[in-house]
């Protein structure tokens, strides 16, 4: 796949699981052996726990998520964003406040044979669970 092709597939994957709410596109994206380096992984391996926790954080608070620009070399694309959104239902153990939150962070996926086999991801999850808990 060329670099192009990795930054489209990243680029719906998120796009279609945050702002779209469809998670259809996982089985063709992720791989079965996908591994998840982030801070909250991914509840289950592969393209379910993938989607399980797109669903979760959509969920749990996200309303928009803005990407920003998608970078690419070889088989990794990384790219930042930020999700906007209220504190609908529990994260983190912490009920639903109905308060307005962002985070923002930056991931790098790396892909082979067109499919995302690593995922790293950092965010501000101090500064969320901040803005969930104040009062």
């Amino acid at each position: 796949m060329s670099i192009e092709e990795n930054k489209n597939i990243v680029r719906r994957i998120f796009d279609d699981a945050f702002n779209l709410g469809n998670t259809s596109f996982m089985n063709d994206a992720i791989a079965q052996n996908y591994i998840d380096h982030s801070p909250i992984p991914a509840p289950v391996p592969g393209p379910e726990g993938f989607a399980k926790r797109a669903v979760a954080l959509s969920t749990a608070f996200v309303e928009e998520a803005v990407f920003g620009e998608f970078l690419a070399e070889g088989d990794l694309v990384a790219f930042t964003w930020i999700f906007h959104g209220t504190h609908k239902d529990t994260f983190a153990g912490v009920p639903a406040t109905g308060k307005k939150v962002t985070l923002s962070g930056i991931n790098i996926e790396r892909l082979q044979d067109g499919k995302i086999v690593e995922h790293w991801s950092q965010f501000d999850l101090a500064g969320l669970m901040k803005q969930i808990n104040s009062n």
